[in-house]
């Protein structure tokens, strides 16, 4: 959990605390007062202000949390940049879907989906990758276990890489 999450979540309680102090024992009765008037506007003034107090501790508490996450859609911009740059020095590699699962999201009608893949270069042994990916519409029907696919890999982190949608891969290639 970041810093930034727990100081809010530490922050909204603790505000939300107070607040609910101030209600439950906000009571002026037990305090000797000449003037009720005035005794009546404390007692309003601090549930008021433990209500205040309450509310904005639960905000805090649930919007700095809310704040802090990356969406899918900053996910799909890396994800695009680094097809990009693996295009023009990605490592061509041939993977196997182990397993995929729905995420029930999608951009511009492409399902994303989150993927297992095992993945052999050659020269290396053969490890596996889990990552989320765009499936093309017109490659949506290549999702199956065990199938073959075409991926770039970055020779120098390989658990980042890409799979080459368009691409067809090699009959003789045998993969992990």
């Amino acid at each position: 959990m970041g810093k930034v999450v727990a100081g809010g979540l530490l922050g909204g309680g603790l505000l939300l605390g107070c607040g609910i102090w101030l209600i439950v024992y906000g009571d002026t009765s037990t305090m000797e007062c000449r003037d009720t008037a005035r005794c009546d506007l404390l007692y309003g003034a601090l549930i008021l202000a433990g209500y205040a107090l309450a509310l904005v501790g639960f905000l805090v508490a649930v919007l700095v949390p809310l704040s802090t996450r990356r969406s899918y859609v900053d996910d799909i911009r890396e994800h695009a940049a680094l097809r990009i740059r693996l295009q023009q020095a990605g490592v061509p590699a041939l993977a196997r879907i182990v397993s995929i699962a729905e995420t029930r999201l999608t951009w511009n009608d492409a399902p994303l989906v989150d993927l297992v893949l095992d993945v052999a270069i050659e020269g290396r042994p053969a490890y596996q990758v889990r990552q989320r990916d765009l499936v093309p519409r017109l490659a949506v029907g290549r999702l199956t276990d065990g199938r073959p696919l075409t991926v770039l890999v970055d020779p120098a982190r390989p658990d980042q890489l890409v799979v080459d949608w368009l691409a067809q891969p090699h009959p003789a290639t045998t993969g992990p």
